[in-house]
């Protein structure tokens, strides 16, 4: 999935279909990415989300496919950047990561 400023939610893949998000888990894991405003390079969006970047719309329509997925059967959640720390730096500092877990009353799964 991915999460755009405005709120729109684009799916991307069926949930039975792969998707290469996170090396080792992208047969049993569903991906879910928040677009950062504006145009990056690589360097730029490292820097962009070391600050608050998400939108009260993206942080709201989050909660809600995340919640819709527990309803679906998905039980943990966790970020890029613990799934594969060599290659992904995502959701960043700017993530306000506790309040999304809390929010979407799912259990964080630990690597």
């Amino acid at each position: 999935y991915l999460i755009c400023p405005s709120g729109v939610i684009i799916q991307t893949r069926e949930h039975n279909q792969m998707a290469w998000h996170a090396k080792g888990f992208n047969t049993n894991s569903i991906g879910i990415e928040f677009l950062v405003s504006g145009l990056h390079t690589y360097e730029t969006f490292l820097e962009a989300i070391k600050q608050p970047y998400l939108t009260n719309q993206q942080l709201e329509q989050g909660i809600t496919l995340c919640k819709h997925l527990k309803n679906e059967g998905v039980k943990k959640i966790t970020r890029h950047d613990e799934l594969d720390p060599n290659r992904k730096k995502d959701p960043g500092e700017g993530f306000p990561w506790h309040q999304f877990v809390e929010k979407t009353e799912l259990s964080i799964l630990t690597i």
